[in-house]
């Protein structure tokens, strides 16, 4: 993810100012080793430490311009409640750990309605396609969805009808270098791994220039 972060920012030729999760820096400070001589001084930097005061420190700082951040919904609310002071986005990540574990119930049981970030699959049963469809989409995330059918016809239905940034069709984990992700809803703002991102590290700017020596009337 770190990788996700900064292809398209130093691409756009920004600076960056790189977080690792407090819990795992260790991949990031390798990373930056193998890379250390590949760049000017000063275009990374990392920083390592408490997510909650770097990352809001991070966020309401006059000197960073653009933050980006992969985690939770409720730490990806609170930095933005942050950048809410200047218009930004970033922060940390967090988690519990667990065994392996399959829930069978119904849609609105908390573990249906909230994203895990672990070994956890939760079933339920559906009836029709409208069902299934119903069921998917009633949730306030939409990060990624799978859909397995033996009729082509339901699986692309199914894949256009579902709320969510990436649906695999009878697949999962595939992760093309050239294909966005991103999620709906809470799940996310805005898509990486696509051309798109440089938008996100860039301004539009508008020059009208005239280069006649013949004063202009204002219409």
């Amino acid at each position: 993810m770190a990788c996700w972060k900064m292809a398209p920012a130093l691409a756009a030729g920004n600076c960056i100012v790189l977080k690792p999760a407090k819990l795992t820096p260790l991949s990031v400070l390798m990373l930056m080793e193998l890379i250390q001589d590949l760049l000017p001084p000063g275009v990374i930097n990392v920083v390592n430490g408490s997510g909650s005061e770097i990352g809001e420190y991070l966020a309401t700082s006059p000197r960073i311009a653009k933050v980006a951040f992969t985690g939770s919904t409720e730490v990806g609310l609170q930095i933005m409640s942050y950048a809410a002071r200047k218009a930004l986005l970033d922060a940390l990540t967090q988690g519990y750990y667990l065994e392996p574990t399959v829930l069978f119930g119904k849609n609105s049981m908390r573990v249906f309605q909230e994203e895990i970030f672990g070994p956890v699959l939760a079933v339920t049963t559906f009836k029709t396609m409208d069902d299934a469809l119903e069921i998917a989409n009633d949730t306030h995330y939409g990060l990624g969805a799978e859909v397995w059918s033996r009729n082509s016809n339901i699986a692309y239905r199914m894949g256009r009808g579902i709320q969510a940034g990436r649906v695999w069709t009878n697949i999962y984990h595939a992760y093309p270098a050239h294909a966005a992700f991103g999620g709906y809803k809470q799940s996310g703002i805005g898509c990486e791994n696509h051309k798109m991102m440089l938008e996100y590290y860039q301004q539009t700017k508008c020059l009208l220039v005239s280069y006649s020596d013949k004063p202009l009337g204002l219409f």
